[in-house]
């Protein structure tokens, strides 16, 4: 963890991606709190970057419209269906947090349409489009915006969770990997400190991240 707060430069697009139980949130949680600094009273380092979740934003009816996939009966629905509404609260994340706040600050984001296109190509989605239709379909809601680093984690630390985190899900996210490599950093399998240390000497040698001190 950081001895001083960081800062990274209004406009930076930070994503971590991968599987559940990889260490995704726990680091991006050590991030967070390495914004403060206590040795200057609680000030928040300026401008603090923002932390977010895709796809439950945070305003707008994008909260709605996750909760709503997290509750209903998919016995009763298409996969289709689920992805089409994560694609709705996707966009009102894009549209409501992430541009709005890339204007003044930078993002940190749990996930991003990368998820859509591992976990949700497969069975039915897979026989109706191809896969460059379908990594354009979950790309609709970014507006073309990319990201300056995506931090893609595969090495699971806790049981599995029953998400359908399986082979079909690894493979699609080394296509993304593969085809995205000049932004992408995968995060070998270390103790929680080195993973941050890994993490940010990425964001060093990438010139997106610096300390107070620097």
């Amino acid at each position: 963890m950081f001895d001083l707060p960081f800062i990274m430069a209004p406009g930076k697009l930070v994503v971590f991606e991968g599987l559940d139980a990889t260490g995704k949130s726990t680091q991006l949680d050590r991030f967070e709190r390495s914004c403060y600094a206590p040795q200057l009273g609680r000030e928040l380092v300026n401008p603090l970057p923002m932390f977010t979740h895709q796809p439950s934003g945070a305003t707008g009816i994008g909260p709605d419209i996750y909760s709503l996939t997290e509750q209903v009966d998919w016995t009763k629905a298409s996969p289709l269906t689920r992805q089409y509404l994560h694609l709705a609260a996707h966009s009102e994340h894009y549209q409501h947090d992430i541009i709005p706040a890339l204007q003044e600050r930078s993002v940190w984001m749990d996930r991003c349409w990368w998820s859509t296109v591992a976990y949700g190509y497969r069975g039915e989605v897979a026989d109706m489009f191809s896969w460059d239709e379908w990594i354009t379909f979950a790309q609709v809601p970014t507006r073309g915006m990319r990201p300056d680093v995506v931090f893609l984690f595969l090495e699971r630390y806790g049981a599995e969770d029953g998400r359908g985190d399986d082979e079909t899900t690894v493979q699609n996210y080394r296509w993304l990997a593969d085809e995205h490599a000049p932004y992408v950093e995968v995060v070998p399998r270390l103790g929680v400190g080195e993973t941050t240390a890994f993490i940010s000497g990425k964001l060093y040698n990438r010139g997106l991240l610096k300390t107070l001190e620097n």
